[in-house]
């Protein structure tokens, strides 16, 4: 003869069971329209691409600001003041 516990604990599994297990995802929605040539969007903590757009292709920095900034931080790594691991 079982104990009232364990039909108890048997009745319980069941209704887990039997439950609805298909609870709605909300779909994840795509990147929006972005008037670009290319782009990249990463998590910065996993490094996981969220959204990308010709991501690999080669393009020009779009203003002298970015280019000068291309430029220090290249000369920076070349005179070991700068490692690519570097936290600002």
């Amino acid at each position: 003869m079982t104990s009232k516990p364990f039909h108890l604990l048997l009745v319980s599994l069941a209704i887990l069971l039997l439950r609805d297990t298909h609870a709605e995802v909300a779909p994840i929605p795509g990147p929006p329209p972005i008037a670009a040539k290319a782009y990249l969007l990463m998590d910065a903590n996993s490094g996981r691409v969220l959204a990308e757009q010709n991501a690999d292709e080669r393009l020009e920095p779009a203003s002298l600001t970015k280019i000068m900034t291309a430029y220090i931080t290249f000369n920076e790594l070349a005179n070991n003041k700068l490692q690519l691991d570097d936290m600002a």
